[in-house]
């Protein structure tokens, strides 16, 4: 099950990997494609949220040579790693562009119009 869940992560990362580059580059979003743009950007944010908040604080670790499984002290342990302050801040960092770009794009759609 777990291999599955890092399938998904792994689909997710590479979706955005590849996706936002390509359409910051090249102009893909017309207006009949907004919707579809955002639901799939929208979705592997979901999966980067779950892995963030319900997958990764489950994981056992290993303390003084024990597994340690107690959930509260798994919670405890992967809240205190750089890994989570890191991902935390990459996605405030990317919605806040996300945003930004679509109130941008609602702006000057008009010249969007001239590639089309």
């Amino acid at each position: 099950m777990h291999l599955m869940w890092l399938l998904l992560v792994s689909t997710a990362f590479s979706y955005n990997a590849v996706v936002i580059p390509l359409r910051s580059t090249f102009p893909y979003q017309t207006n009949t494609s907004w919707p579809l743009w955002l639901a799939a950007d929208y979705s592997a944010d979901f999966v980067y949220l779950l892995d963030l908040a319900v997958v990764k604080p489950r994981m056992m670790f290993v303390s003084d040579g024990f597994w340690v499984s107690d959930p509260s002290l798994t919670r405890l342990n992967y809240f205190r790693k750089l890994q989570f302050k890191v991902l935390d801040q990459s996605l405030k960092t990317y919605e806040m562009q996300s945003k930004r770009n679509s109130q941008l794009n609602r702006f000057s759609s008009s010249s969007w119009t001239f590639f089309l």
